[in-house]
């Protein structure tokens, strides 16, 4: 579920775009990880690290997340409440829409996506939030 939520923000950032002038993916990127990762700046540098590692073989994240609660507990449980109140993302996909409003492509949704997913995995700071739509994206299927 938490996932999902991810996930979802993503495809209406990404869905909500008008494309009137040309895509700068790498903008686009840095400005969708910026969301994400204010939002999540309070999980913890361990649930950031099962994200990050899950993203690489989203499978894995159930176990993986597994593994960390039995290790942490308190700790997951504080992560899972922040995962699961990401609310201000919206706002912050408002703001992008607002700002890209006349940005163009001739690509597909999905090409966007993937475009964006490569773009985000040559930036640092979009580890996390590309963690958390590889994840989504596995969900899905």
């Amino acid at each position: 579920m938490i996932m999902k939520i991810s996930l979802i923000v993503f495809t209406l950032v990404i869905g909500h775009i008008t494309f009137a002038q040309q895509v700068n993916y790498e903008a686009l990127s840095k400005d969708i990880c910026g969301c994400f990762n204010n939002e999540l700046k309070s999980l913890s540098n361990d649930m950031k690290q099962v994200i990050i590692v899950s993203g690489e073989d989203p499978e894995t994240f159930s176990s993986n997340i597994e593994t960390y609660a039995q290790e942490n507990p308190e700790q997951a449980l504080a992560d899972a409440m922040i995962l699961t109140n990401i609310d201000n993302v919206d706002k912050c996909s408002k703001k992008i829409k607002r700002k890209y409003k006349d940005a163009y492509t001739n690509q597909s949704e999905a090409e966007v996506t993937e475009i964006l997913m490569n773009s985000m995995a040559t930036i640092d700071e979009c580890q996390l939030t590309l963690g958390l739509i590889r994840i989504g994206l596995s969900e899905q299927e």
